[in-house]
């Protein structure tokens, strides 16, 4: 859940990087979709069930942290 809600920050914020900026998190959620993809396939679900990961707002990926316990967000 994590991983996806990273690829999600990352992918939602694109518009907002630089080019530079933009090279290196490239870099970045190509490894942490891999990651995800990864931890799906070990709990049996399809590891890549959409061709593309849609993107999320700053708000969106906050309440998606605070939904999971896992991590505490002000």
């Amino acid at each position: 859940m994590l991983e996806n809600i990273g690829v999600a920050a990352y992918n939602g914020q694109v518009a907002n990087l630089t080019k530079t900026a933009m090279a290196r998190a490239v870099e970045i959620v190509s490894v942490e979709g891999r990651h995800a993809a990864w931890i799906s396939d070990l709990g049996g679900r399809p590891p890549a069930p959409r061709a593309a990961d849609p993107g999320a707002d700053a708000s969106s990926v906050l309440a998606a942290l605070r939904g999971t316990g896992f991590v505490k967000v002000r």
